[in-house]
């Protein structure tokens, strides 16, 4: 259900862990549907963890209810189930420490404030994508993806902390886009965020953790 070319990302990052993007991935009147029946705002869950974000994981209530009700959506679960590991092998060729798990997610910011502050993701997940589910999004409202690194101790192990956007650089931008997805190596420094949002409706994704 997607179609990427991993020899031609639209951009990429190497050091100090690895990330890359791609653009128009999925056939666009499927992505459209999709795009049209992305879960309602009401469905999804406050997750404050790293930030300000609504979510609905394959772990909640409803979750199920929602896939059944919407195949197409369900049909791409159980293929990223089935697939997600190749994906993240040829794109960012992440170390596999045992069996690797999915979890997949409906993820939204909210438009007036919301992100994730800069963290690097915990110890158990090895990768992670993000695929932007929004059509007509403005570079001005922000939500982009930016990869960072700690102005002063870039190489200290930062598992379970969290840092200020003071404390960081951005290394690499991947800005919201319709049909584009990016795929990050997890590492003890990989620190990643999304500065605060200022647009006039929610930034959806979903997200889908490779977990070992």
């Amino acid at each position: 259900m997607l179609n990427i070319n991993f020899s031609r990302p639209t951009g990429s990052l190497d050091h100090p862990f690895r990330v890359r993007f791609y653009d128009n991935v999925m056939d666009p009147e499927l992505y459209a549907r999709l795009l049209s029946q992305f879960p309602d705002i009401k469905y999804l869950n406050t997750y404050s963890a790293v930030g300000c974000k609504n979510r609905l994981c394959n772990r909640d209530d409803g979750f199920d209810l929602f896939m059944k009700a919407h195949p197409e959506w369900n049909k791409l679960h159980a293929w990223l189930r089935e697939n997600f590991l190749g994906l993240c092998m040829k794109a960012v060729n992440p170390t596999l420490r045992k069996k690797a798990k999915i979890k997949f997610e409906f993820s939204a910011l909210p438009g007036e404030g919301g992100g994730l502050k800069p963290h690097p993701d915990t110890a158990k997940k090895v990768a992670t994508a993000v695929m932007f589910f929004e059509s007509d999004w403005k570079d001005e409202w922000g939500g982009a993806f930016e990869a960072l690194r700690h102005l002063t101790r870039p190489d200290d192990d930062f598992d379970g902390m969290r840092v200020d956007w003071s404390e960081v650089e951005t290394i690499l931008k991947v800005p919201v886009a319709s049909n584009r997805i990016l795929f990050m190596q997890r590492t003890k420094n990989s620190l990643h965020g999304v500065r605060p949002c200022t647009a006039p409706r929610f930034r959806r994704s979903i997200t889908v953790n490779l977990v070992s």
